[in-house]
């Protein structure tokens, strides 16, 4: 007997992207799974879409909720999840139509594997493979390569809580993947473009100011800071640092007699 997978699709006045989405999840050669659509307070048509796909397949289910956020919305989904296996899917992405089977077959066959992903590439306004860093837990806490779309066990997104409620302006899938990961299991890159990200304008990321990521930043080292410290050191330390360098370089930058030398283009 096939393993339910539970694909959670998180939107917000994404009524023009939301069918080309489901219909990746639709189109799906792995057909046991349940599709749960959660409108975080959409004002357009999202609605009537996500309800035209619930009355043409029953795996489909609807929960509309006040708009929240992103996190609330994906833990609203897995609150009534069924799946012994989870997909977050964005309702602007999309996934190729063999995803959810060959992840399986890798999460099924491999107990130590805790979290399967695959290439990417963008779609929409721009076009192209995604380049991801390899997959090292020392890596991950550096930066994230793992994007929210990867398949994982229900069970370990319960034992971490799910998603951190405090991160709706963004990294949520970093934190997430840190909690599930630094206890040990790998996670695997399937070497096939099999993820598809919208990039376009007005998405969160285009309006992060570093101000901003630089505190989200913070956040994530401390509430991992044992698994920081057992394998880099010192985040918070080092990200001052880091801003501490920035800012004389500024000032560097402002000075006159740089602004004289990079007219003689001596400097850069």
């Amino acid at each position: 007997m096939l393993s339910l997978v539970s694909v959670i699709v998180p939107c917000y006045n994404y009524g023009h992207y939301l069918a080309e989405a489901l219909d990746s999840v639709l189109s799906q050669t792995y057909k046991e799974w349940e599709c749960i659509i959660v409108n975080d307070g959409s004002t357009d048509h999202t609605e009537e879409v996500a309800l035209s796909f619930c009355g043409q397949d029953n795996r489909f289910k609807y929960i509309f909720q006040e708009n929240q956020g992103v996190v609330t919305a994906r833990n609203s989904a897995l609150q009534i999840a069924r799946g012994k296996y989870i997909l977050p899917l964005d309702g602007d992405d999309k996934i190729h139509s063999r995803y959810i089977e060959k992840g399986i077959e890798v999460l099924e066959n491999n107990e130590g594997v805790k979290v399967v992903y695959c290439k990417a590439a963008y779609f929409g306004e721009l076009t192209g493979e995604i380049v991801l860093k390899p997959y090292t837990f020392e890596n991950l806490l550096i930066r994230n390569m793992i994007f929210c779309t990867a398949l994982h066990r229900k069970a370990d997104s319960d034992k971490v809580g799910g998603y951190n409620s405090f991160m709706n302006k963004g990294l949520e899938d970093w934190d997430y993947w840190i909690s599930i990961l630094k206890e040990g299991g790998e996670a695997y890159q399937i070497p096939e473009i099999l993820f598809y990200y919208r990039r376009r304008n007005g998405t969160r990321s285009d309006s992060f100011t570093f101000a901003e990521e630089a505190n989200i930043r913070i956040q994530v080292y401390e509430k991992h800071h044992e698994a920081y410290t057992r394998m880099i050191g010192d985040p918070i330390h080092m990200l001052r640092e880091k801003e501490r360098l920035a800012k004389d370089l500024r000032n560097i930058r402002s000075r006159i007699i740089y602004k004289v030398f990079r007219n003689l283009r001596l400097l850069p």
